[in-house]
C-alpha cells in the first residue's frame, strides 16, 4: 500500500502488518509515519512518502515483495524487514540492488555476516540481548534453575542459544516449539517435570502467550 500521496521519493516498509504478529509491524509503521510527517512539515520541496508492504512476517512471502520494492525506482530506502527470517530471505535481493535498508528488530547475529553492504540495524543482536537477559535472570531475579524454550525460527533460536550460553549450568531444561503451534501440553509437562524457578522463551508473542 501507499501512504502520503504521490511523492518523487519514497521509503518502503517490509514487515508484518496483518497476521498473528501484526502489532510488531504496525508499531514500526506508526513510527515511520510520525518521522515522515515531521520531516515533510519542514521540507515542502522534498516530500517523502511511505510505501508499505505487508509480509505478515513470513520468510516465504517476503521475497516476492522484495522484488517489487527493488523494481520501484521511486523507493530510495527500506525500513525493515521486521523479522530475522524474512531478513535472511530477502537480504541478498536488497544488497544486489544496492538499496539501503535498516531494521529495527532483526537480531540474528548471522545477518551482518553475509556481506550485505547496505543492510543495517538499530538494535542489539542476539548475543548482546541474550547475555543481558541471562545476566538479569541470574543477578536481578536470582534464578537458579531456568528452562529455555525457542520457536525453531532464526530469531528465537539465536536468542535462546545466547541466553543458554549466558546461563551456563543454570539451564535445567530446554525445548523447541513451532510457529503457529497451538497445543503446548508436551512442553508444559517438560517444564513442570524439570522443577525450575524461571522460564525463558525465545520467539514471538503469539506462541509465547
Amino acid at each position: 500500500g501507499s501512504t502520503g500521496g504521490n511523492c518523487k521519493y519514497n521509503l518502503a516498509f517490509l514487515g508484518a502488518e496483518t497476521g498473528s504478529d501484526a502489532q510488531l509491524g504496525l508499531n514500526m509503521v506508526g513510527g515511520i509515519k510520525l518521522a515522515l510527517s515531521q520531516y515533510n512539515a519542514k521540507h515542502s520541496s522534498a516530500q517523502v512518502c511511505l510505501k508499505d508492504f505487508d509480509s505478515q512476517g513470513s520468510a516465504s512471502q517476503a521475497p516476492a515483495l522484495a522484488a517489487k520494492i527493488v523494481g520501484d525506482s521511486s523507493i530510495v530506502g527500506l525500513v525493515g524487514p521486521g523479522f530475522s527470517a524474512e531478513s535472511q530471505a530477502t537480504g541478498a535481493t536488497f544488497a544486489q540492488a544496492g538499496l539501503p535498508s535498516i531494521s529495527a528488530s532483526a537480531t540474528n547475529v548471522a545477518l551482518t555476516q553475509n556481506g550485505w553492504a547496505t543492510w543495517h540495524r538499530v538494535i542489539g543482536n542476539d548475543n548482546a540481548q541474550g547475555s543481558a537477559d541471562a545476566r538479569y535472570m541470574l543477578t536481578t531475579l536470582g534464578a537458579k534453575k531456568v528452562f529455555v524454550i525457542d520457536d525453531s525460527e532464526p530469531y528465537g533460536t539465536g536468542l535462546a542459544k545466547a541466553v543458554k550460553a549466558g546461563l551456563g549450568s543454570a539451564v535445567a531444561g530446554t525445548d523447541s516449539v513451532q510457529r503457529g503451534q497451538t497445543d503446548f501440553s508436551a512442553t508444559v509437562a517438560k517444564v513442570r517435570g524439570a522443577n525450575v524457578d524461571s522460564l525463558f522463551y525465545g520467539g514471538y508473542y503469539a506462541e509465547s502467550g
